[in-house]
């Protein structure tokens, strides 16, 4: 699997951390595994109630089909209202990093402009309804242009939950001046009987009219901006955080200005200035920096000594070394893993002391920053030293890729999918290159084939043990079409009927042939396979000779029963 440029690992716009290591994992996971996490998030959605919290390995579960064996603690539990807008922006950020076609998705899709015309609501309500839940894909048109593009399915989804929103959106009109001044009225009442919050107001009076809080807001914001000497609402200054401050923060990173950001807020350029520079600081801040320590990051001249050769190659003989060549069943993908240069010794050592002495430094300069009063030139030195290390982590990931690809091919039986078995690995090996104390001397691809290994040692078996538990003799996977439970019930009560079918011809076999059978194959009330040396040991006769009785048995089952049925069974 490939690295995406480190560009394209720089995810923003989420809420949840948790949420945003999942997506720069997912950015880096092999791309015919898109559409399948893509499906899973934007079902996961449609479950989310906002006012409930979920565990994040429900979240792992869904998206990518992952099963930690380790169950997490209460920590992890994710608040649903920003869990469904970080998961909307997770399947922009997945679709956006594969070339997505729209005539290649097997649904009718509706651009900004067409779903508009459709629901007869405006291009900001649809900006809305994204975050509250109305997936799109970023795909691409038959001109090349990538678009946002709504799937009919979340169109449908998204409709039928929130059938009032919907509802009351389309039957917006435009406010005439009278209502304007009622509504102002009414505010001014409300106020009067002890409500002082412009959202308290806005809430209770869009409930009476009918009408958009977002609207309601708008007119009484306006009214103070226009009528300053017959203010509404004093506007005290708001904590940091609140839905403005992280309105304004989401559009700057958006890339609008911050004098237009001043006119569209009613604020002052400096006051703008102050909540992006507070809110970053607070996002960069968040960040939990952990490092290999070592006594020469200390030393005076520790940045010319480590630092100072960045950018220039470690010095390598001139000997040409020959690179293995990839075996003939890899994809290309896969294949052009070994055109990347392993890391001779010494560069390995040079990359692994560059990356812990980079988060040293962001660390320490972390511990000095001040986040009620965050001053912006340490902010940048501070994300440029994360964008350092990260670029640093991701040429010692790349150049260790082949050996995760070398360790998931030996670890690959019957009915394994290689791609998933890789993916797993690669996350090992991240987490390895956190956990590698280089200062030991020991090379990292001994540290990273342990590291890979004991993880397969854990979750390869759970993984086949989950998968026989549930398997119904179709290979297709049922996230696919998750709603279809009819299809899954259906599958189950024709695999019952052919193991009941079996169960009766295996009644003719010879008692030692037909137990051979059946512990061989997981046909035990266990469901354990056992090997024909374990079944040999269990009858006293030699592993040639329990093959020998099980070929025997088999002939005879094969004269018994249809092929298929013995092939679904066994399989």
């Amino acid at each position: 699997m490939l690295l995406l440029d480190p560009e394209a690992l720089e995810v923003a716009g989420y809420t949840l951390e948790m949420i945003q290591q999942l997506a720069r994992q997912l950015l880096m996971s092999p791309p015919r595994l898109r559409l399948q996490q893509i499906e899973g998030a934007e079902y996961l959605i449609d479950l989310i109630e906002p006012r409930r919290t979920y565990p994040y390995d429900l979240v792992l579960f869904h998206v990518t089909q992952f099963r930690r064996k380790v169950r997490t603690d209460d920590e992890n539990l994710l608040p649903g209202k920003p869990l469904i807008s970080d998961l909307v922006q997770l399947v922009d950020d997945l679709s956006a990093s594969t070339d997505l076609m729209v005539h290649h998705i097997d649904q009718a899709c509706w651009t900004v402009e067409q779903l508009g015309e459709r629901l007869r609501v405006s291009h900001k309500t649809l900006n809305r309804w994204h975050r509250r839940g109305l997936v799109s894909y970023r795909a691409v048109d038959e001109e090349g242009r990538r678009r946002m593009v709504f799937p009919e399915r979340a169109v449908r989804r998204f409709v039928r939950k929130n059938p009032a929103l919907v509802t009351r959106a389309a039957s917006f009109s435009k406010l005439t001046d009278e209502e304007r001044q009622s509504i102002v009225e009414r505010a001014r009442e409300l106020i009067e009987d002890g409500l002082v919050r412009v959202s308290e107001v806005a809430e209770r009076l869009a409930k009476k009219l009918g009408r958009s809080t977002e609207t309601i807001r708008y007119i009484l914001r306006r009214h103070d901006q226009e009528h300053p000497e017959d203010r509404l609402f004093g506007r005290p200054p708001e904590p940091l955080g609140s839905e403005d401050h992280l309105k304004i923060y989401r559009c700057y990173r958006s890339g609008d200005a911050v004098a237009d950001l001043a006119r569209r807020f009613a604020r002052k350029p400096s006051a703008v200035y102050r909540i992006i520079t507070e809110i970053r600081a607070r996002e960069l801040l968040r960040q939990d920096i952990e490092y290999i320590p070592s006594d020469e990051f200390d030393d005076a001249d520790a940045d010319a000594m480590i630092l100072g050769g960045q950018g220039s190659p470690a010095k390598t003989d001139n000997a040409p070394r020959k690179r293995p060549r990839p075996t003939g069943d890899l994809p290309t993908y896969l294949k052009e893993l070994y055109d990347l240069p392993l890391l001779q010794e010494e560069q390995e050592r040079d990359l692994f002391r560059r990356y812990n002495y980079v988060k040293f430094k962001a660390k320490r300069l972390a511990e000095t920053i001040d986040p009620r009063q965050p001053r912006a030139a340490d902010l940048n030195d501070l994300e440029s030293l994360l964008n350092r290390a990260e670029d640093v982590r991701n040429r010692i990931i790349q150049a260790n890729l082949r050996l995760v690809v070398s360790i998931a091919k030996k670890h690959i039986r019957n009915g394994d999918d290689l791609f998933v078995t890789i993916s797993d690995g690669n996350l090992s090996l991240m987490r390895a290159v956190e956990k590698f104390d280089y200062t030991r001397g020991f090379r990292f691809s001994t540290y990273a084939s342990w590291a890979i290994m004991r993880n397969y040692a854990r979750t390869i078996p759970e993984e086949r043990f989950q998968r026989s538990r549930c398997q119904t003799g179709h290979e297709e996977r049922l996230d696919i079409e998750p709603d279809r439970q009819d299809a899954v019930a259906a599958a189950d009560r024709r695999m019952e009927g052919i193991r009941e079918s079996l169960d009766e011809v295996l009644k003719d076999l010879p008692t030692r042939e037909r137990m051979i059978i059946c512990r061989h194959y997981g046909l035990m009330p266990d469901g354990k396979c056992q090997t024909l040396e374990q079944i040999g040991r269990l009858f006293g006769v030699s592993k040639e000779r329990a093959r020998q009785l099980e070929k025997r048995a088999l002939k005879k089952l094969r004269l018994a029963v249809s092929p298929s049925m013995l092939e679904a069974v066994l399989s």
